[in-house]
């Protein structure tokens, strides 16, 4: 817990510092296109990114938004207090599909902040026996919104 606090904060100097000190009341313009540039940075915006890149690969295997939407330095804390870069958890979904009775997999809840370039989204992903609580952190580059940070905390139901 206290890494994922001090890797958020981190995160969040470095959003000010390469958004140039603007303040959340005036964030950079986004770009339109894909999801990741939409038009505005609204809490349906992050619950559609988390959507894409962490519920969607383990249902279809089709990796195009993960590689898109998870930048490079990415690391995710797991539930089960391990962590993974980008390709490690590439691998994880790809070695993980989902089964029938893995259905209720699915973001429950979801609500997002905006500050700047950096965005935290907080929620709930549903799964059959337990919850998973997440907090993701986002930075805005070249445009485009990309998830830098993971951490995931399974609740039992």
């Amino acid at each position: 817990m206290r890494l994922h606090f001090y890797l958020v904060c981190s995160l969040a100097l470095v959003a000010v510092l390469a958004s140039g000190c603007r303040s959340a009341a005036h964030p950079p313009t986004p770009v339109s296109g894909s999801a990741a540039s939409a038009s505005a940075a609204t809490p349906e915006l992050f619950a559609t990114l988390d959507e894409l890149w962490l519920v969607e690969p383990y249902r279809t295997h089709d990796m195009a938004a993960y590689d898109t939407l998870v930048a490079e330095e990415f690391v995710i804390v797991h539930s089960n207090g391990g962590m993974l870069n980008k390709a490690q958890k590439r691998a994880d979904i790809l070695a993980a599909p989902l089964t029938p009775r893995d259905s209720s997999f699915r973001i429950a809840t979801s609500s997002a902040r905006v500050y700047g370039a950096l965005a935290v989204s907080r929620g709930t992903l549903a799964e059959l026996r337990s919850n998973v609580h997440y907090t993701h952190s986002y930075l805005r580059r070249d445009g485009r919104w990309q998830v830098v940070s993971s951490q995931l905390t399974r609740v039992p139901r």
